[in-house]
């Protein structure tokens, strides 16, 4: 199941990183986000568990992210990355690390994505059933587009 649970306008000349600290307080509790690559910021993704009960998110990599594997394998482990100088400036209350599960999947096209989760437990939340959830999002987003063309 898909829910637009909120949302924010302003003008365009706002940055929308803003707009999403916003609503992050709207997000309730047991709740899966699904975030666009541009919205990968510690202090957004780390607000958003730390506040709340059992919220999660899944985003794609940047293809610049930076991270080493601690736990699992490259395909499938627990990574930690390190927080930008700025993030901590801006938000001194996060760590100077933040670790996350990285999963690498291959699309329809055969290109290599890694998304990023706050799904830990790999019995429960396995990396095909996160790989389909997130494909899922993009299929119902060309649905919402293609329908809105016609």
């Amino acid at each position: 199941m898909h829910l637009i649970r909120d949302a924010k306008f302003g003008p365009y000349g706002i940055n929308e990183m803003l707009y999403a600290k916003e609503l992050l307080s709207s997000i309730p509790d047991d709740f899966l986000t699904e975030f666009d690559k541009g919205f990968s910021s510690a202090e957004i993704l780390c607000g958003l568990t730390t506040e709340g009960t059992n919220r999660h998110f899944i985003i794609p990599a940047k293809a610049n992210t930076k991270w080493q594997v601690v736990s699992g394998t490259p395909d499938d482990g627990v990574i930690e990355m390190r927080v930008s100088p700025q993030a901590l400036r801006k938000c001194p209350d996060l760590r100077k690390t933040w670790r996350v599960r990285a999963i690498t999947i291959i699309d329809q096209s055969a290109r290599k994505h890694v998304l990023l989760t706050s799904l830990f437990d790999t019995k429960r939340y396995t990396a095909k059933d996160i790989a389909a959830c997130y494909t899922q999002r993009w299929q119902s987003r060309r649905a919402i587009v293609s329908s809105s063309r016609r």
